[in-house]
């Protein structure tokens, strides 16, 4: 929802919708997002039972909010060295056999 707005208001307001949002950092999620697509459904599940299991509060805006940065964080910093040593490596054997 909150990109979506973004994008809109930046059709609304400016003429190349996609000029505020180029930057490094959306680059950079943008390379590692398969993995970031493929790891947090689990690293939720997991993160959710951890905390389950230690009992921790899961209603309120501040215990979602502290969920919510730490499954973000977990979710890009496994994408982040699955690409490292999982998908750069094949990316490397396909650019050799073409």
């Amino acid at each position: 929802a909150c990109s979506y707005t973004i994008i809109v208001g930046n059709v609304i307001w400016r003429s190349n919708p996609f000029k505020g949002l180029t930057s490094r950092a959306l680059g950079y999620v943008g390379k590692i997002s398969y993995g970031v697509y493929m790891y947090h459904p689990m690293l939720l599940i997991g993160i959710l039972a951890v905390n389950h299991k230690w009992g921790f509060p899961v209603s309120g805006f501040i215990p979602n909010l502290s969920l919510f940065i730490i499954c973000i964080a977990a979710a890009i910093t496994i994408a982040t060295i699955s690409y490292k040593y999982i998908e750069l490596p094949f990316l490397r054997l396909r650019s050799k056999y073409r």
